[in-house]
Parts: structure tokens; C-alpha cells; sequence
């Protein structure tokens, strides 16, 4: 039950209490007319010691209450961040598995959606390991099928592959060449804000690149058709 509602009963249940006690005071006067006029005050005296009682009471059972909230609620965290850890773990061995069958891609996207976890040293350098063997891996074998698929045309899978090869990482041998070819897929779906940008990345990152000729090349036809 959340706190507010416990909260809420129990001051219904103090109000209550407070209705029933103070209608029973008429009861308790009428019956006896003899009674001396200051037993009215002996009774609200009572009435109100009993109250106090109450009200001092509830207010400790609203502190266990509170406490023992707080302390479910930490539980949970505690729980919810160890369930999450062993996820984690389960996923790193997932990505070994698929590492050993040599799908690469498959491993590298574990990896990277892994890589703000926080391993204990352990899983760490496990992590660290399968990460420096999967992902350049995974990076040369999606590089060499966008390649593949921009040469056929097939720019929307050619775009989806050298995306990853960016997303592997940015210090590739080939990654002038990852980048110019992402720029002609870009083109060939007639995307030429992202063609221009990535072309004038390649000359300004790789200005001693063969690549960087064809790019400034793509950038002059580019502007020159915007003219």
C-alpha cells in the first residue's frame, strides 16, 4: 500500500475514534442526574487522556510504517540493481557464445549497448577482452558488406552497415573509406545534406587520403548542381 494511503487510513481511523468517544459523552451524562457538575470536566479530562494515548500511539505506528517503507523501498533498489547486474552478465556470456560461432556483428551489438555498465574487475576485464576481439572484427565484416551492398546499389542496407562501422568505432584503417561510401549511399537516396556533410568530413579528417580526391569531388558536383 503506498504511504499516502496508509497515511490516510489511519487518520480515519483517529477520526473515528474521536466521533465515537465524544458522542459517548451525553450517554455517559444522562446517566445519572445526581452526579456533581464537576464530573462533566473528570469525564473530558478522560476523554481527552485517552485521546492522547491514541493519537501517540498512532503516531508511532505511522513511524514503523514510514520506516518500514523506506526500507522495502531500498530493498527493492538494492534488488532491482543486482537483477539488472546479472542481466548484464548473462548478456556478456551471450556475446561470447555468439563470438565463438563467429557471428561477430551479433556480438558487437551486445558489446556496445554494454559499454556504460559498470562490471565489478572481474566481469570488467572479461568485458574488455571479448570487446578488443569482437568489435574490430564485427567492424571489418560490416564495412566489407556495405561496401558490398552501396557497389550493388542497395543503399538502404549499404547505409544500415556503415553506420554500424561509426558506431563500432572511428579508428578503422578503412574508415576514410567506410565514411566516402556512406556519403554515396546517402546520395543514392537523393539524401545530399548527409552526402555533403560526410564528404566534407573525409576531406577535412583524411586531406592525405586518395578517398578525400573523390569526396571533394562529390562535394563539387554536389554544390554545383545546387547552383
Amino acid at each position: 500500500m503506498p504511504e499516502g494511503n496508509i497515511i490516510k487510513y489511519i487518520c480515519c481511523g483517529l477520526v473515528g475514534a474521536i466521533i465515537v468517544l465524544l458522542c459517548s459523552i451525553p450517554a455517559y451524562l444522562n446517566k445519572t442526574d445526581s452526579s456533581p457538575v464537576n464530573n462533566v470536566d473528570d469525564v473530558q479530562a478522560e476523554t481527552i487522556s485517552e485521546l492522547n494515548k491514541q493519537v501517540i500511539e498512532l503516531n508511532n505506528s505511522l513511524d514503523k510504517l514510514r520506516q518500514d517503507y523506506e526500507e522495502l523501498k531500498s530493498n527493492n533498489v538494492l534488488l532491482e540493481k543486482e537483477l539488472d547486474y546479472n542481466n548484464s552478465i548473462k548478456k556478456l556470456n551471450e556475446a561470447e557464445i555468439l563470438s565463438n560461432s563467429k557471428n561477430y556483428e551479433a556480438a558487437a551489438d551486445i558489446l556496445i549497448l554494454m559499454k556504460d555498465v559498470k562490471f565489478s574487475d572481474e566481469d570488467k576485464q572479461k568485458y574488455d577482452k571479448l570487446f578488443q576481439s569482437i568489435v574490430p572484427k564485427a567492424a571489418n565484416a560490416v564495412y566489407n558488406q556495405g561496401y558490398s551492398l552501396c557497389n550493388s546499389r542497395k543503399y538502404n542496407e549499404a547505409i544500415e552497415k556503415l553506420n554500424k562501422v561509426r558506431l563500432y568505432g572511428d579508428q578503422w584503417p578503412y574508415m576514410d573509406s567506410a565514411l566516402y561510401k556512406l556519403g554515396v549511399a546517402y546520395k543514392g537516396i537523393n539524401n545530399t545534406k548527409e552526402a555533403l556533410e560526410l564528404f566534407q568530413t573525409v576531406v577535412k579528417s583524411y586531406p592525405k587520403s586518395q578517398v578525400a580526391y573523390y569526396a571533394q569531388a562529390r562535394i563539387n558536383e554536389i554544390t554545383n548542381l545546387s547552383n
